[in-house]
């Protein structure tokens, strides 16, 4: 009987171990870079900029022009430089990382390697945004950032550093970068630097707590599937 209440107390203390440790790797995949668009909190909307895939070259633009008008949300573009561009059909180069063209069929496109695009969420905040994007590796760093509502900076990433995007020589590649946090509460996103491109921005309102993402899952799973064999091991021993 003895044996059984020590064993009791320390399984329970095991339980307890193994779950802070799924709750804060949980927690880690839930705010922060992202690398995926399956770390967003569903659902999330698209905006792929295809209103402009159309036009036979660029619109070199400081903005503000409204992207978000075939998804019925009020996201307005905005440039630090009136060189960046909305595309469009002409060729875009990344030094080795490529280029993009009319087959992405509408982008954003930095066209420096300093300024900023900068996309506003005047529909509302959201919890999670992110796109695909592309850079050229050779023209300085690369950064996204979520902004608050009064444009002061929530969170800030060096993706050239970080999570560096690789597509050599390659032709409309790119890779899924954003960033998620625990509340609703970025109100734009930007992209600065290296001559970057952003195509297929999702975003959120959702709150990625709210639904238990994949990796979530798996390692409460995983957690489960280790308990049993402590069972098993004491019924055995």
């Amino acid at each position: 009987m003895q044996f059984n209440r020590l064993f009791g107390a320390k399984f329970m203390r095991t339980i307890a171990a193994s779950l802070c440790v799924v709750i804060a790797l949980s927690a880690s995949a839930d705010a922060g870079l992202i690398l995926n668009t399956a770390s967003l909190a569903a659902p999330s909307t698209l905006i792929d900029f295809s209103q402009f895939g159309s036009n036979p070259s660029y619109i070199f633009t400081a903005g503000p022009v409204q992207v978000g008008g075939l998804v019925g949300e009020d996201v307005v573009y905005t440039s630090t430089t009136s060189a960046s561009v909305i595309g469009g059909q002409g060729s875009y180069g990344l030094g080795q990382n490529g280029a993009w063209n009319g087959g992405r069929n509408g982008y954003l496109g930095i066209n420096s390697p300093l300024d900023t695009i900068t996309l506003r969420f005047n529909s509302g905040p959201v919890s999670g945004v992110g796109g695909l994007l592309n850079y050229g590796p050779d023209d300085g760093s690369f950064i996204i950032s979520a902004l608050a509502s009064n444009n002061s900076v929530l969170e800030t990433y060096l993706v050239s550093s970080l999570a560096p995007i690789s597509t050599p020589n390659g032709s409309n590649l790119g890779a899924f970068r954003g960033i998620s946090r625990a509340t609703a509460d970025i109100y734009g996103f930007s992209i600065t630097g290296a001559f970057g491109v952003l195509d297929d921005l999702r975003f959120t309102r959702a709150l990625a707590g709210e639904t238990p993402e994949p990796t979530s899952i798996a390692l409460l799973g995983m957690g489960a599937i280790g308990f049993a064999r402590i069972a098993r091991r004491r019924k055995t021993s």
